[in-house]
């Protein structure tokens, strides 16, 4: 059952903006499952009923996942899961861990599975630890992968994976990430919000993205 779900969900999401990863990375032997809600929203009613209208680069409400585990000190591997498509990751830290201010440079590649492709995308942040329990971060995204947003439609409604077009995407990440208990323990280990502002979209918009760690 809780295969099924999981399936349905990540078949149903429709995007592959948000690393909702900070800079920091997790240290040896840490590891952690993510799940994430996105809020896409216009900056303009105009651009909203715009987009509508013409039915391309709309966004709508999608979940991400991620699941990662500290390999070393300054490497994290995981498996992600974003819109139609899953694959492994790979995080390296630039800067010693043990500095509040961190570098990173995240590394993803999916298999989208309805259309039997591979998408990639990279991202860099820059990041700070504030005391124990809060970090902060900024960051850039840049991928390659096929337009989710814009899918030819066949004659009886369905997507057409045939004619679906390979694009840029990117977008600018700016984030926090707050710890609330301990790894292993029932509450949620930290909760992450991020906020994206895409650049290749026509339309002006950001995405709110809410993580739950555990």
């Amino acid at each position: 059952m809780i295969r099924t779900i999981v399936l349905i969900v990540l078949l149903s999401a429709g995007c592959y903006y948000g690393a909702m990863q900070g800079a920091h990375t997790l240290g040896n032997d840490h590891m952690i499952f993510r799940g994430n809600l996105m809020f896409p929203a216009f900056l303009s009613t105009e651009d909203r009923r715009e987009a509508e209208e013409a039915g391309d680069d709309n966004l709508d409400i999608y979940p991400t996942f991620n699941f990662s585990t500290g390999a070393t000190s300054r490497l994290d591997v995981g498996l992600s899961a974003y819109g139609y498509g899953v694959g492994p990751h790979v995080k390296v830290g630039i800067l010693d861990p043990a500095k509040p201010e961190a570098i990173s440079v995240l590394l993803n590649a999916s298999y989208v599975i309805p259309a039997k492709v591979i998408g990639t995308r990279a991202s860099i942040a820059v990041g700070r630890r504030f005391g124990t329990d809060l970090e902060a971060w900024a960051g850039y995204e840049l991928g390659y992968s096929p337009d989710f947003l814009n899918i030819p439609e066949k004659p009886d409604g369905g997507h057409d994976w045939n004619e679906v077009d390979n694009t840029v995407f990117q977008c600018i990440r700016i984030g926090c990430q707050y710890e609330l208990g301990s790894p292993g323990s029932y509450v949620p280990e930290s909760i992450v919000i991020e906020f994206l502002v895409p650049l290749d979209l026509r339309w002006n918009m950001i995405v709110a993205g809410l993580g739950i760690t555990y």
